[in-house]
Protein backbone atom coordinates (compact mmCIF):
# COMPACT_ATOMS: atom_id res chain seq x y z
CA UNK A 1 0.00 0.00 0.00
CA UNK A 2 2.99 2.12 -0.52
CA UNK A 3 0.63 4.60 -3.18
CA UNK A 4 -1.19 5.20 -0.41
CA UNK A 5 1.54 6.83 2.05
CA UNK A 6 2.40 3.10 3.93
CA UNK A 7 5.75 2.01 4.33
CA UNK A 8 7.60 -0.95 6.28
CA UNK A 9 6.84 0.80 9.64
CA UNK A 10 3.15 1.89 9.68
CA UNK A 11 2.21 -0.85 12.04
CA UNK A 12 4.31 1.03 14.62
CA UNK A 13 3.60 4.64 13.42
CA UNK A 14 -0.19 3.16 14.38
CA UNK A 15 0.87 1.69 17.50
CA UNK A 16 2.64 4.77 18.65
CA UNK A 17 -0.29 7.14 17.76
CA UNK A 18 -2.69 5.46 19.58
CA UNK A 19 -0.94 5.68 22.39
CA UNK A 20 -2.56 8.70 23.60
CA UNK A 21 -6.28 9.81 22.90
CA UNK A 22 -5.54 13.47 21.04
CA UNK A 23 -9.26 14.43 21.20
CA UNK A 24 -9.47 13.64 25.29
CA UNK A 25 -7.28 16.05 26.32
CA UNK A 26 -4.23 13.60 25.95
CA UNK A 27 -5.15 11.01 27.89
CA UNK A 28 -3.34 8.17 28.16
CA UNK A 29 -5.14 5.21 26.73
CA UNK A 30 -3.00 2.48 25.44
CA UNK A 31 -3.02 -0.19 22.86
CA UNK A 32 -2.56 -3.32 23.44
CA UNK A 33 -0.72 -5.49 20.53
CA UNK A 34 -1.74 -9.15 19.80
CA UNK A 35 0.74 -10.87 17.71
CA UNK A 36 -0.09 -13.78 15.51
CA UNK A 37 3.06 -15.88 15.59
CA UNK A 38 1.31 -18.95 16.45
CA UNK A 39 0.54 -21.01 13.35
CA UNK A 40 -2.57 -22.96 13.33
CA UNK A 41 -2.28 -23.65 9.86
CA UNK A 42 1.64 -24.59 8.87
CA UNK A 43 3.38 -27.52 9.74
CA UNK A 44 6.45 -27.78 11.84
CA UNK A 45 9.18 -27.31 9.09
CA UNK A 46 6.86 -25.26 7.32
CA UNK A 47 6.97 -22.79 10.65
CA UNK A 48 10.66 -23.05 11.06
CA UNK A 49 11.21 -22.73 7.68
CA UNK A 50 9.73 -18.69 7.88
CA UNK A 51 11.71 -18.10 10.69
CA UNK A 52 13.87 -17.51 9.14
CA UNK A 53 12.32 -13.82 8.19
CA UNK A 54 9.99 -14.25 11.13
CA UNK A 55 11.79 -15.28 14.54
CA UNK A 56 8.79 -15.77 17.21
CA UNK A 57 6.88 -17.83 14.47
CA UNK A 58 5.57 -20.95 15.39
CA UNK A 59 3.48 -23.81 14.40
CA UNK A 60 0.99 -25.12 17.00
CA UNK A 61 1.65 -28.36 18.68
CA UNK A 62 -0.69 -30.07 17.35
CA UNK A 63 0.46 -29.42 13.88
CA UNK A 64 1.78 -32.13 11.63
CA UNK A 65 5.49 -32.57 11.12
CA UNK A 66 5.52 -31.93 7.44
CA UNK A 67 8.64 -31.08 5.12
CA UNK A 68 10.76 -28.42 3.45
CA UNK A 69 12.31 -30.20 0.61
CA UNK A 70 14.00 -28.84 -2.70
CA UNK A 71 12.86 -30.52 -6.17
CA UNK A 72 11.59 -30.52 -8.96
CA UNK A 73 7.23 -29.85 -9.66
CA UNK A 74 6.88 -33.26 -10.33
CA UNK A 75 3.23 -34.75 -10.42
CA UNK A 76 1.49 -32.14 -8.35
CA UNK A 77 -2.51 -33.35 -7.28
CA UNK A 78 -5.89 -31.29 -7.91
CA UNK A 79 -5.46 -28.90 -5.05
CA UNK A 80 -1.74 -28.61 -4.64
CA UNK A 81 -0.55 -25.01 -5.45
CA UNK A 82 2.05 -23.52 -7.39
CA UNK A 83 3.50 -20.38 -6.52
CA UNK A 84 5.86 -17.90 -7.78
CA UNK A 85 6.91 -14.06 -7.89
CA UNK A 86 6.19 -13.26 -11.35
CA UNK A 87 3.36 -14.02 -13.34
CA UNK A 88 4.64 -15.04 -16.86
CA UNK A 89 6.90 -17.68 -15.40
CA UNK A 90 3.23 -19.01 -13.92
CA UNK A 91 2.02 -19.14 -17.76
CA UNK A 92 4.85 -21.45 -19.34
CA UNK A 93 4.56 -23.58 -16.32
CA UNK A 94 0.78 -24.39 -16.74
CA UNK A 95 1.49 -24.98 -20.42
CA UNK A 96 4.22 -27.60 -19.01
CA UNK A 97 1.49 -29.27 -17.00
CA UNK A 98 -1.42 -28.96 -19.63
CA UNK A 99 0.43 -30.87 -22.07
CA UNK A 100 1.69 -33.67 -19.18
CA UNK A 101 -2.28 -34.27 -19.02
CA UNK A 102 -2.79 -32.35 -15.45
CA UNK A 103 -5.41 -29.99 -15.19
CA UNK A 104 -4.05 -26.64 -14.23
CA UNK A 105 -5.45 -23.29 -14.00
CA UNK A 106 -3.79 -19.45 -12.98
CA UNK A 107 -6.18 -18.06 -10.30
CA UNK A 108 -6.52 -13.86 -11.32
CA UNK A 109 -9.32 -12.27 -13.44
CA UNK A 110 -7.19 -9.12 -13.16
CA UNK A 111 -4.18 -10.47 -15.11
CA UNK A 112 -6.71 -11.83 -17.86
CA UNK A 113 -8.30 -8.54 -18.37
CA UNK A 114 -5.06 -7.16 -18.54
CA UNK A 115 -3.64 -9.12 -21.54
CA UNK A 116 -7.08 -9.41 -23.38
CA UNK A 117 -6.88 -5.40 -23.32
CA UNK A 118 -3.20 -5.24 -24.10
CA UNK A 119 -3.76 -7.10 -27.15
CA UNK A 120 -7.06 -5.28 -28.21
CA UNK A 121 -5.03 -1.66 -27.87
CA UNK A 122 -1.42 -3.03 -29.46
CA UNK A 123 -4.51 -4.04 -32.89
CA UNK A 124 -2.16 -6.74 -34.10
CA UNK A 125 -2.13 -8.65 -37.54
CA UNK A 126 -0.56 -11.33 -36.48
CA UNK A 127 1.13 -13.01 -34.06
CA UNK A 128 4.39 -12.15 -34.97
CA UNK A 129 3.13 -8.58 -35.01
CA UNK A 130 1.73 -8.73 -31.96
CA UNK A 131 5.55 -9.99 -30.74
CA UNK A 132 6.98 -6.73 -32.39
CA UNK A 133 4.35 -4.59 -30.60
CA UNK A 134 5.26 -5.92 -27.52
CA UNK A 135 9.03 -5.37 -27.25
CA UNK A 136 8.45 -1.88 -28.65
CA UNK A 137 5.53 -1.02 -26.01
CA UNK A 138 7.62 -2.94 -23.28
CA UNK A 139 11.08 -1.20 -24.07
CA UNK A 140 9.20 2.36 -24.26
CA UNK A 141 7.14 2.34 -21.05
CA UNK A 142 10.36 0.73 -18.63
CA UNK A 143 12.76 3.60 -20.22
CA UNK A 144 10.16 6.12 -19.08
CA UNK A 145 9.88 4.68 -15.75
CA UNK A 146 13.37 4.27 -14.93
CA UNK A 147 14.29 7.90 -15.96
CA UNK A 148 12.16 8.56 -12.57
CA UNK A 149 13.82 8.92 -9.48
CA UNK A 150 13.72 6.93 -7.77
CA UNK A 151 13.09 3.98 -10.49
CA UNK A 152 9.53 3.08 -9.04
CA UNK A 153 10.85 -0.82 -9.10
CA UNK A 154 7.48 -2.19 -8.51
CA UNK A 155 5.57 -0.41 -11.38
CA UNK A 156 8.89 -1.67 -13.42
CA UNK A 157 8.80 -5.38 -12.94
CA UNK A 158 4.64 -4.89 -13.07
CA UNK A 159 5.29 -3.55 -16.45
CA UNK A 160 7.85 -5.91 -17.58
CA UNK A 161 5.50 -8.70 -16.10
CA UNK A 162 2.32 -7.91 -17.99
CA UNK A 163 4.19 -7.80 -21.37
CA UNK A 164 5.65 -10.73 -20.87
CA UNK A 165 2.78 -12.86 -19.82
CA UNK A 166 1.76 -12.07 -23.24
CA UNK A 167 5.04 -12.96 -24.50
CA UNK A 168 4.48 -16.49 -23.22
CA UNK A 169 0.96 -16.48 -24.92
CA UNK A 170 2.69 -15.96 -28.21
CA UNK A 171 5.25 -18.79 -28.24
CA UNK A 172 2.43 -21.06 -28.04
CA UNK A 173 -0.11 -19.43 -30.23
CA UNK A 174 -0.85 -19.75 -33.97
CA UNK A 175 -2.98 -16.63 -34.52
CA UNK A 176 -4.03 -13.58 -32.52
CA UNK A 177 -7.68 -15.76 -32.14
CA UNK A 178 -5.97 -18.69 -30.66
CA UNK A 179 -4.07 -16.59 -27.92
CA UNK A 180 -7.23 -15.04 -26.91
CA UNK A 181 -8.77 -18.57 -26.80
CA UNK A 182 -5.49 -19.58 -24.19
CA UNK A 183 -5.74 -16.44 -22.26
CA UNK A 184 -9.60 -17.35 -21.62
CA UNK A 185 -8.86 -21.17 -20.91
CA UNK A 186 -6.14 -20.91 -18.70
CA UNK A 187 -7.46 -18.40 -16.26
CA UNK A 188 -9.74 -18.67 -13.95
CA UNK A 189 -11.78 -16.21 -11.19
CA UNK A 190 -12.31 -19.26 -8.76
CA UNK A 191 -9.20 -19.67 -6.34
CA UNK A 192 -11.04 -23.19 -5.06
CA UNK A 193 -10.90 -24.67 -8.40
CA UNK A 194 -10.46 -28.25 -8.48
CA UNK A 195 -7.20 -28.72 -10.34
CA UNK A 196 -3.22 -27.41 -10.04
CA UNK A 197 -3.82 -23.68 -9.05
CA UNK A 198 -1.15 -21.18 -10.02
CA UNK A 199 -0.93 -17.92 -8.54
CA UNK A 200 1.46 -15.29 -7.88
CA UNK A 201 2.38 -14.74 -4.32
CA UNK A 202 0.86 -11.28 -4.06
CA UNK A 203 -2.67 -12.92 -5.05
CA UNK A 204 -1.79 -16.02 -3.40
CA UNK A 205 -3.04 -13.87 0.13
CA UNK A 206 -5.30 -15.42 2.38
CA UNK A 207 -5.02 -19.07 0.35
CA UNK A 208 -3.59 -22.23 1.19
CA UNK A 209 -2.92 -25.76 0.53
CA UNK A 210 -1.76 -29.39 2.16
CA UNK A 211 1.45 -29.03 -0.49
CA UNK A 212 3.04 -25.49 -2.11
CA UNK A 213 5.92 -25.67 -4.79
CA UNK A 214 7.10 -22.12 -5.39
CA UNK A 215 9.33 -21.99 -8.78
CA UNK A 216 11.72 -19.21 -9.56
CA UNK A 217 12.73 -19.21 -5.76
CA UNK A 218 15.80 -16.99 -7.28
CA UNK A 219 13.68 -13.58 -7.42
CA UNK A 220 12.78 -13.73 -3.68
CA UNK A 221 14.08 -10.83 -3.38
CA UNK A 222 13.33 -9.81 -6.98
CA UNK A 223 16.75 -8.93 -7.92
CA UNK A 224 15.25 -5.31 -9.03
CA UNK A 225 14.91 -4.43 -5.49
CA UNK A 226 17.80 -2.34 -4.36
CA UNK A 227 17.26 -0.35 -1.40
CA UNK A 228 16.72 -1.91 2.01
CA UNK A 229 12.89 -1.27 2.24
CA UNK A 230 12.45 -3.04 -0.96
CA UNK A 231 14.38 -5.88 -0.23
CA UNK A 232 12.03 -6.19 3.70
CA UNK A 233 8.99 -6.29 1.23
CA UNK A 234 10.43 -8.71 -1.16
CA UNK A 235 11.26 -11.05 2.00
CA UNK A 236 7.57 -10.51 3.53
CA UNK A 237 6.71 -11.80 -0.10
CA UNK A 238 8.47 -14.91 0.55
CA UNK A 239 7.12 -15.31 3.79
CA UNK A 240 3.92 -14.84 2.26
CA UNK A 241 4.92 -17.57 -0.31
CA UNK A 242 5.88 -19.56 2.59
CA UNK A 243 3.12 -19.78 5.06
CA UNK A 244 0.72 -20.52 2.63
CA UNK A 245 1.81 -24.45 3.12
CA UNK A 246 0.02 -26.50 5.21
CA UNK A 247 2.29 -29.21 5.29
CA UNK A 248 4.47 -29.94 2.71
CA UNK A 249 6.96 -26.90 1.03
CA UNK A 250 8.73 -27.65 -2.02
CA UNK A 251 11.45 -25.19 -3.84
CA UNK A 252 11.47 -26.04 -7.29
CA UNK A 253 14.54 -25.83 -8.63
CA UNK A 254 14.71 -25.85 -12.19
Amino acid sequence: YGFAGADEKSMDTLHEALQFDTYNHGRYRGCISLPLTISYRCSQAVAKEAQSIVPEFTSHLVNPEGSVTRGSLDNPQPGDMVLCRVNASLISQAFKLISSGIPSKIIGKDIKSSILNLIDSLNPDSVMDLVRKIEKQKESEVAYLEKQKPVPYAAVLAVRDKYNCLLSICREATSISCAQHMIHSLFSDDDKVDCVRLSSIHRAKGLEADNVYVIRPDLLPHPLAKSDWQVEQEMNLKYVAITRARNNLIWVEE
